[in-house]
């Protein structure tokens, strides 16, 4: 029943508006002015391909009570990006149609607050689509915003991603996973897996990373030809950054990274040495964590 009620007080304001005509109302008609929208990240700079955590907030800023759609759903909402050119704001991201119904409908208290932490890597909302595409921000530098469109409403988080040079990289082998074509036809057989670990420099340090999911691609993202200067662009054209990311840091060198190499053990756990410009060499071990991991069925 109180649904009902929801939905018929969301419909009478919908109703009202110029030009409604005989059609359902769609989600992304519904005024939100009254709602409060923000998005953060984790952080304002990022490297290339590198993960990200978002907090989505949608809150109702009155001293009254208000009825809007729910929050977090692929009905009501989506995630984009959009790249920043001059000083031209963010617009909407396009998420479609979808109309309203009780089930999407709800009440926020006089000053409350719904929120919302996403990896770039989790699902977005209810629907099987990464948060950010590629699991993480962009490849290429530049400043970037992500957006969230609610109903009408939108908010943007601006970030940075800066631009990198490729100092080394590595390949280990995980678990394998079984894959077949057609499973119906053919039996599964083990299909190789592999993490790639990189050092990128950027902005005066140099990062080791590690790809947060595996994959099949066996070979280095780049010939040992480009690289042999030490100062390859990330962004490279033959530099095959979509088999390494996502990524995340793991450990930073003010020195320039001259050498890496890595090996995992039967938990897939890594051991990861490197050796700066300066002859110190390094050891980390990395704790098995590949949470973008997309698993071949």
């Amino acid at each position: 029943m109180r649904n009902r009620a929801l939905l018929f007080s969301l419909l009478w304001v919908v109703a009202g508006a110029p030009g409604y005509g005989q059609e359902p109302p769609s989600a992304f008609d519904f005024d939100t002015s009254n709602m409060k929208v923000t998005v953060t990240m984790d952080r304002e700079t990022y490297l290339p391909g590198e993960i990200a955590r978002v907090t989505l907030e949608v809150s109702n800023p009155g001293s009254t009570r208000v009825v809007s759609l729910t929050p977090f759903l692929s009905a009501t909402g989506c995630l984009g990006f959009q790249q920043k050119v001059g000083k031209r704001p963010f617009g909407l991201v396009n998420c479609g149609t979808s109309d309203l119904d009780a089930s999407n409908v709800t009440a926020f208290g006089p000053g409350e607050s719904k929120k919302m932490v996403l990896n770039s890597y989790d699902s977005m909302f209810d629907i099987d689509t990464s948060a950010m595409q590629g699991d993480g921000v962009p490849s290429r530098p530049g400043t970037f915003g992500l957006i969230y469109r609610y109903g009408r409403s939108a908010a943007a988080a601006e970030y940075t991603v800066a631009a990198a040079k490729l100092q080394a990289d590595a390949t280990v082998r995980v678990h394998d996973v079984m894959y077949s074509d057609n499973p119906d036809l053919v039996s599964p057989k083990p299909l190789a897996q592999y993490v790639h670990v990189l050092a990128l420099r950027s902005e005066g340090a140099s990062y080791i990373c590690v790809q947060q999911q595996a994959g099949d691609h066996a070979d280095l993202i780049a010939n040992q030809s480009d690289l042999s200067g030490g100062d390859l662009d990330f962004s490279f054209p033959r530099v095959r950054v979509g088999s390494a990311t996502p990524l995340k840091r793991v450990a930073t060198s003010i020195t320039p990274v001259v050498s890496l190499a890595a090996t995992a053990d039967d938990q897939e756990n890594l051991t990861i040495v490197w050796t700066d410009a300066s002859g110190r060499q390094e050891t980390l071990r990395y704790e098995a964590s590949y949470p973008a991991r997309k698993q071949k069925q």
